[in-house]
């Protein structure tokens, strides 16, 4: 045997005995729980990482299927994908788990308006959520508004959008900001009505 073919041999050799007296790590079993799984996907979602994010999430749904949470925020990115009929799947299980989640009723409708469907359906959902939806109120009289406008319904979608920005936190600088928006689009589309 030349000195190459020994050399090589006893290198791995060498390195197959070091790895026997290294511990295992199971390959298998994930070490974190799925509270873990959550915090990691909302550290990576505040930094932009969007897909390692929604990694995190659903392997919470691999540790706990059940997870509104999870369910929710992969809704979410659905949503921000343009894949609404993901983002419904998503809102669906998670509206199926907690019935009477304002939240998850909002994203529901959230959808409708953007395919411009089930408005009314939608409306009365909000409507019925409404009354118990504490820190979201904002939120679902922000999707009425949309409903409103969409419909033609512009005093209905301006006392929605006083309510919802009466309700929002004034550190709440984005949403404030979604409420101008949403109002001068209320304001365009009531000039080319009339």
């Amino acid at each position: 045997m030349n000195l190459r073919k020994s050399f090589l041999l006893m290198t791995v050799l060498f390195g197959l005995s070091a790895c026997a007296g290294l511990p295992r790590m199971a390959s298998s079993s994930d070490p974190l729980s799925s509270q873990e799984h959550l915090t990691l996907a909302g550290s990576y979602l505040s930094h932009g990482e969007r897909k390692l994010a929604q990694q995190q999430y659903e392997m919470t749904l691999d540790k706990e299927p059940r997870s509104i949470p999870a369910l929710v925020s992969l809704g979410n990115i659905a949503f921000e994908d343009n894949d609404l009929k993901k983002a419904k799947s998503y809102f669906q299980r998670a509206l199926k788990e907690n019935p009477q989640n304002a939240v998850v009723i909002n994203n529901l409708a959230m959808i409708d308006v953007s395919e411009n469907k089930r408005l009314d359906q939608a409306q009365l959902m909000l409507e019925k959520a409404l009354p118990t939806a504490g820190p979201a109120a904002p939120y679902l009289l922000d999707t009425l508004a949309n409903i409103a406008i969409q419909q033609g319904r512009f005093t209905d979608a301006k006392l929605a959008l006083d309510q919802a920005d009466a309700g929002v936190p004034a550190s709440d600088v984005i949403f404030h900001k979604h409420i101008r928006d949403t109002r001068e689009k209320m304001n365009r589309l009531s000039i080319q009505v009339k």
